[in-house]
């Protein structure tokens, strides 16, 4: 039953590829004209044990040639040396600082610099993100051209590239940033990044601002905006650089809690999957963030699967006629490798989709191919990964382990 079920799953991650595919293919180039006169913005950057970072981050946002900004950070109660980074700006006038006595988590943070702000549209940044020349000016410029929308994203790229599992995030990213481009042009990008997000002020106020507690507040707010009728778009010519996990502990933490959140969140708004009053965005995209974590869940499972009936076939050979690697004879290698090709088969197919997605994004983004290790690990074994961070998540929300923000 398991390998059936498994080829459902990859037919279905195979015409899901294949129709963002198509949909790349009618893309038009992004054009946004930038107006005269741009209205305020308000930056909220929300920090937690940033030192080392928030400094390079507010020496980028504070020196933007933007006409009329301010910048309003939230100390949330840090521990480390990030308050005394940030009173090193503390004379630029477009700096304002909340030093909050008790942590609040990032979405009581944002809740809390919410309250001060005087711009139109307000714009959430990480303590670890750096943005692009005109990053600001062309995601304001979009939501002023389109009142339909309710958020606008940037590309997101990597800070620093020094590990493998950075530069496997590389890949990751480029990947994920194509998606995103794509789920625009039909509506349905859902969700609003913390390394670069823009909103209305007053879309925000009028939803309640951001859930405190909630593990992943930014795919929350997406879809609270999505119920209220919003769109949400992406600058795709323009980037926000984030400080990426460094280590698989790192990146095992951040995933981890990213899934966790989306199964909080799906339960929050399960009203909206395959519910047509929001359009593809709850008939398409909603039930797609269930079945890609299945694929990845069923492929490591098939693996498994195979591995465990090479070990009894292994047992048997050896009860039988004992340790042989004679040619002619069935060797050990021949029992080893001797899986039903059924099995692997759809882990072929579903390789062979990655790979040629892959290949699509990196011409996209005009990127150069380069960390070869990483590529091909994103490209063979990641899914893998990504199946155990699913499902360590799963078994943590049915225990009912503890939820931190990071």
């Amino acid at each position: 039953m398991i390998v059936y079920f498994s080829y459902f799953l990859v037919a279905s991650s195979a015409f899901v590829a294949m129709y963002y595919y198509f949909i790349f293919g009618e893309l038009e180039e992004q054009r946004v004209e930038v107006p005269d006169s741009l209205p305020k913005v308000s930056v909220l950057m929300p920090a937690y044990n940033e030192g080392g970072v928030v400094g390079d981050s507010l020496e980028n946002i504070l020196d933007l040639d933007y006409p009329d900004y301010e910048v309003i950070l939230v100390n949330d109660a840090s521990t480390d040396s990030t308050l005394e980074e940030v009173k090193k700006f503390e004379d630029d006038p477009k700096l304002r600082v909340l030093d909050l006595d008790e942590n609040q988590g990032k979405a009581g943070a944002l809740n809390r610099g919410l309250e001060h702000v005087e711009g139109r549209f307000s714009v959430v940044q990480d303590a670890d993100s750096v943005l692009e020349e005109g990053t600001l000016e062309k995601a304001v410029a979009m939501m002023m051209n389109d009142s339909g929308l309710g958020g606008v994203i940037s590309r997101i790229q990597p800070l620093n590239r020094n590990s493998f599992f950075r530069n496997l995030q590389v890949t990751e990213y480029t990947v994920t940033n194509f998606y995103r481009r794509l789920m625009c042009s039909i509506d349905v990008l859902d969700v609003t990044p913390g390394a670069f997000a823009t909103y209305r002020t007053s879309d925000l106020k009028e939803i309640g601002g951001f859930d405190k507690g909630n593990l992943t507040e930014d795919l929350d707010v997406a879809m609270r905006l999505r119920k209220e009728g919003r769109s949400l778009g992406m600058v795709y010519d323009k980037v926000s650089r984030t400080e990426l996990p460094e280590t698989y502990s790192d990146l095992k933490g951040q995933r981890v809690r990213w899934a966790r959140g989306f199964i909080q969140n799906a339960r929050k708004h399960c009203d909206m999957f395959f519910n047509s009053e929001y359009g593809w965005f709850g008939k398409f995209q909603l039930p797609l963030h269930v079945l890609m974590p299945a694929v990845a869940v069923m492929g490591l499972s098939l693996i498994l699967f195979g591995v465990f009936e090479g070990v009894y076939n292994l047992y048997l050979h050896v009860s039988a006629v004992g340790f042989s690697f004679a040619l002619g004879e069935l060797n050990l290698m021949k029992v080893l490798l001797g899986f039903q090709w059924k099995i692997y088969t759809p882990l072929i197919a579903g390789l062979l989709v990655t790979g040629f997605m892959i290949r699509e994004a990196y011409r996209s983004s005009g990127r150069e191919v380069s960390h070869i290790s990483s590529l091909m690990f994103y490209f063979l074994g990641f899914f893998a990964v990504k199946a155990v961070f699913w499902s360590t998540a799963i078994f943590k929300e049915i225990t009912r382990k503890s939820k931190v923000w990071t």
